[in-house]
């Protein structure tokens, strides 16, 4: 896993935000067994996955 931005959110309404990846290549099909964590506690979350397609 490589953190490419890590910013705590703090008060209310205020957001944390990690982007991360694999940090390199990845084989075609389904990966898995990555755990990204945000260093501010919440007790709501949402999170979004965003596959690229490799250039042809």
């Amino acid at each position: 896993m490589t953190v490419r931005d890590n910013i705590a959110g703090s008060g209310t309404g205020d957001l944390a935000v990690l982007v991360a990846d694999s940090g390199g290549p990845v084989p075609a099909g389904p990966v898995g067994g990555l755990t990204a964590t945000v260093s501010a506690p919440s007790s709501r979350a949402t999170m979004l996955t965003l596959v690229l397609a490799a250039g042809t």
